[in-house]
């Protein structure tokens, strides 16, 4: 006799997100306007960013062989080159160019005013709080080798070497995910199967839909939350001086396994990292 395997479906329930507000971050600060995602929130990015991969997750009823698919709508975010302008300025400001002896390397930020998506090097900001269409986080590189360049006031004597520039927008997205479970691993596939729509930080007068329990206002809140521990470990810089000294404040730069000096790479990275740390919600039965 040899042994045989056998395929039985089963009713078990899954794990699936309260997107809750009051399970992903609490309002601080004067006006209570300040959204601050709880520290178990930023842990599970840290720990996703440190690893490249999700957290993994317990079988449904502890069977050793399992399998199941999952569909839900999630925060993530869709990365794309910043406009011509914003690389404009941005290539003026942090080119690199014959006699400039600092070189910013790094450079993350969220916008502080609609007007102007630019960067304040010295805020701390790690949610965008001024965007009315979406929340956004921007992402400067000044690596590799390519030699695309860019004159300003019809001078050689000004020609800088053109930054990368890539710009993040949050979404409300449908994840799909098949899960697979066969003692002592597990893998799972997963994609973004479709973009819903963009989803910006409340106005102070929205907010008050907390106090209702309005469902889309909880929504909105949780993914902020995400949206605000993802710009926790992005924002900051890195820069080089003359005498190859580095500074560093951004924990993500050295952390994340992906290439940061070209430009497409950067862009599906930080979609992927999000993603991934979105997937590592799950793992806390704190969300469920």
């Amino acid at each position: 006799m040899f042994p045989q395997s056998t395929n039985d479906t089963v009713s078990l329930p899954v794990r699936q997100l309260d997107f809750n507000y009051t399970n992903f971050g609490t309002f601080v600060g004067g006006g209570s306007y300040h959204l601050l995602s709880y520290p178990p929130i930023y842990n599970l990015a840290f720990r996703t960013a440190s690893t490249g991969e999700t957290i993994e997750l317990n079988s449904p009823g502890h069977y050793q062989n399992a399998s199941y698919h999952l569909e839900f709508s999630g925060p993530a975010i869709k990365c794309a080159p910043a406009n011509d302008e914003v690389l404009n300025n941005l290539t003026y400001s942090y080119g690199v160019r014959s006699g400039r002896m600092i070189i910013t390397r790094f450079l993350s930020w969220v916008p502080l005013s609609s007007l102007d998506p630019g960067p304040s090097e010295d805020s701390t900001a790690s949610l965008d709080l001024a965007s009315e269409d979406a929340a956004r986080i921007f992402v400067l590189t000044n690596e590799g080798d390519w030699h695309v360049t860019r004159t300003y006031n019809g001078s050689d004597d000004r020609r800088y070497r053109q930054v990368n520039v890539t710009e993040c927008l949050l979404y409300n997205a449908t994840y799909d995910v098949d899960y697979r479970f066969q003692y002592p691993s597990q893998t799972r596939n997963a994609s973004v199967s479709n973009w819903l729509n963009p989803v910006a930080m409340l106005s102070r007068e929205d907010q008050k839909g907390i106090y209702d329990e309005n469902a889309t206002t909880h929504h909105m809140l949780s993914y902020a939350a995400v949206m605000d521990a993802f710009g926790q470990l992005l924002v900051g810089q890195a820069k080089k001086d003359k005498y190859a000294v580095e500074t560093v404040t951004s924990t993500i730069w050295k952390l994340s396994p992906f290439n940061w000096e070209d430009g497409p790479s950067v862009a599906e990275g930080l979609e992927q990292l999000f993603q991934n740390t979105t997937l590592s919600l799950l793992s806390d039965d704190a969300l469920m």
